[in-house]
């Protein structure tokens, strides 16, 4: 990862963080007194198209006033080509003036309102503006580096801050840097340059003579061309069809910067082969015209039988194979080609028998092999980059998926409506609250970790550490309210009560419902430390932690979550790191449930109003007289109470593609992931 991918990811998470009323921000601030992120602006804009900067106004360059970039915002003026959440860059002003709205300079009032509604970009724990060596240095975000305090090291900082956002992360890590290791990044770069000037010629206006004349002069050596405008496609055809080694290499390092040029890739989607290509794969043009066929494809496969498609799927991702591994596949140039092999994966394992004559034998079958089959479908949606692709991935998922799920969902509400969830024969294992050491002992709540996800997710921590991966049942009804309680070091000291008008356990010794606020006081009661934030705490004890709310992405981003995914599990393993570094020898990640995920959306079930006290999507809480012509099973903290369930995936609401409360193996089979 190079330096510049970690600063973005870093700055865009925090789009993902919405309001109170789960509104995401308008904007996202990022103040810089000191002006000393500017120098890198052109770098930086050219691989964040919501990048914008306050300055004079000059709106091809994403510059201007207050007022423009407030039009910006509200989509009245030069509208972004991205969704992203809009990042402002501020030089030469602090929070601090930003924040004072009665003294505000004139020119920033009317972007003082934008603080209630966005979110800064500033050092988690004192709120100030990110410096560039203490970005470099911080421990919370990963980088780390070592980077030397003196005045020259500091001074050359600036003056090398494009190419050193370029560089390497690992290559940086493990050493001092000085002065005279930041210099080794100013060499001569002609590639670079090069590519940077095919972006957009404008980048080359700040350069100085010498570096202009530079490139000049090695574009006539080697190419035989002047870098001038006129030659650009000359250049770009012979970038793609790369008739000598110059050129190849050229190519070789397009691949390496290619997200950080959107110009250019801009003009590549229209650069075609003038004869038969030679090199047909680094054709932009031709990679979008095979998608565009496949979008047919996939849209006419949603009006047909899983029995016609599935020989189709298996067809195309043969011929497909290499595609999926191109350069425009990890652009997200080529979603459909993407989605095939998982398609595929698909295909093969949902024609497999699984079931058994009990919910213990079906769950091992299930995480022996089937979850992957759950994962596939996660991970074709998603390869989607925008809606419209999702809408046409949704149409196949919803022939060779949505059918298997709901036959799995019936098959296992079955078992249970014959032997029961939790009766003598089949006691929830509950190894989440089991076997706690003594010390230096962290329970670590992922709300919303279904079992398929956490299998993947388990491989990442492989890598660095001793991991454990076994399951539980989940709680019932399966939802945050009732089953994250029943995880937490402190679930002997709640109940339910008889008459409970909602899924909320109470604390025995005060009859009340257990709240945030008596939650952390039971721990303390109990000797466990609640860490928040980036909080470490005494590793010699035990602690709870909470990070990664899945969950509430599913909520809101329905058919979007899973491009969700990844971004929310990065987050836990930073935290996982942050942790292990500070002392703590054990971690045990666990989750309260998992959940349904349907392309084409869970079908409506009906229920009687009069007969329930409180009622979810997929679960409600029955009166004490009444019944229901749906499944029943107790409440996990009163057996005196009865939770009717929705039919398979259907919803007591039609509509929500996500939700959770029922009685699936994807809702109720819940990951308890050990690492050490």
């Amino acid at each position: 990862m190079k330096i510049i991918d970690a600063l973005i990811k870093h700055i865009r998470r925090l789009g993902d963080k919405a309001d109170l009323l789960a509104l995401p921000p308008a904007a996202i601030l990022w103040t810089d007194k000191d002006a000393a992120w500017q120098p890198a602006m052109p770098l930086l804009k050219s691989a964040m198209p919501e990048l914008l900067e306050l300055g004079d106004y000059n709106p091809e360059q994403r510059t201007g006033p207050a007022v423009w970039l407030k039009c910006v915002i509200a989509g009245l003026a030069s509208p972004l080509e991205t969704d992203k959440v809009p990042v402002i860059y501020l030089p030469g002003i602090s929070r601090s003036e930003l924040r004072a709205i009665e003294s505000c300079p004139g020119h920033l009032a009317m972007l003082a309102e934008l603080q209630y509604r966005s979110r800064w970009w500033s050092t988690p724990n004192n709120n100030r503006d990110w410096t560039v060596s203490g970005f470099l240095a911080n421990n919370t975000i990963g980088l780390e580096l070592d980077i030397a305090k003196d005045k020259v090291t500091q001074e050359t900082l600036s003056q090398v801050l494009e190419p050193l956002l370029e560089a390497e992360v690992n290559t940086l890590q493990g050493k001092r840097i000085t002065s005279a290791e930041l210099g080794a990044l100013v060499v001569e770069d002609p590639l670079r340059d090069l590519l940077h000037w095919l972006d957009n010629p404008a980048n080359a206006d700040s350069w100085s003579p010498m570096r202009q004349t530079m490139l000049q002069q090695y574009c006539q050596r080697e190419y035989g061309l002047n870098a001038d405008t006129n030659n650009r496609s000359t250049f770009l055809a012979n970038l793609c069809e790369q008739p000598q080694p110059v050129w190849s290499a050229l190519w070789a390092r397009f691949e390496d910067m290619a997200e950080r040029l959107p110009g250019l890739l801009k003009q590549l989607e229209t650069v075609e082969p003038l004869a038969l290509a030679l090199n047909s794969e680094c054709y932009l043009s031709l990679a979008l015209k095979e998608e565009q066929v496949l979008a047919k494809t996939f849209a006419d496969m949603a009006n047909k039988s899983d029995l016609e498609i599935e020989p189709e799927i298996t067809r195309l991702q043969s011929e497909h194979a290499g595609r999926n591994e191109s350069l425009w596949s990890r652009l997200g140039y080529t979603p459909y080609a993407c989605a095939l092999p998982h398609f595929d994966k698909l295909v093969e394992l949902k024609n497999k028998p699984f079931g058994g004559p009990d919910i213990d034998i079906m769950a091992s079958a299930y995480e022996r092999e089937f979850w992957q089959l759950d994962y596939a479908a996660l991970q074709a949606m998603a390869c989607a980059q925008h809606d419209s692709h999702r809408q046409a991935i949704e149409g196949v998922l919803k022939v060779i998926y949505t059918p298997w799920l709901e036959s799995r969902a019936e098959y296992f509400q079955k078992l249970i409506k014959e032997n029961g969830y939790n009766s003598s024969d089949y006691q929830i294992r509950e190894c989440a609250t089991a076997s706690y050491q003594t010390a230096s002992q962290v329970v670590f709540f992922v709300d919303g970790l279904r079992f398929d996800v956490a299998r993947e997710f388990a491989k990442s921590l492989e890598v660095d550490y001793s991991v454990a991966v076994s399951t539980q049942w989940s709680a019932l009804p399966s939802l945050t309210a009732t089953a994250k309680a029943a995880v937490m070091p402190i679930k002997a000291l709640l109940d339910g009560d008889v008459d409970s008008s909602n899924f909320i356990p109470r604390v025995k010794s005060s009859g009340s419902d257990l709240s945030p606020t008596s939650f952390k006081k039971l721990l303390e009661q109990e000797g466990w430390q609640y860490l928040d934030g980036v909080e470490t705490g005494d590793p010699s004890g035990l602690a709870w932690v909470q990070t990664g709310d899945l969950d509430k992405a599913g909520h809101k981003e329905q058919l979007r979550l899973p491009s969700r995914i990844a971004d929310i599990l990065d987050e836990v393993i930073a935290r996982v790191h942050g942790l292990k570094q500070a002392g703590w020898q054990h971690i045990r990640i666990v989750t309260d449930h998992g959940w349904l995920w349907v392309p084409g959306g869970m079908p409506k079930a009906t229920l009687n109003k009069n007969a329930t006290i409180d009622k979810t999507l997929r679960c409600a809480m029955m009166k004490s007289a009444a019944s229901s012509e749906h499944i029943t099973a107790p409440w996990y903290w009163n057996n005196h109470v009865n939770i009717a369930f929705a039919p398979g995936i259907k919803a007591f609401r039609a509509g929500s593609h996500y939700d959770h409360g029922g009685l699936s193996l994807q809702e109720c089979l819940t990951p308890v992931i050990d690492i050490r």
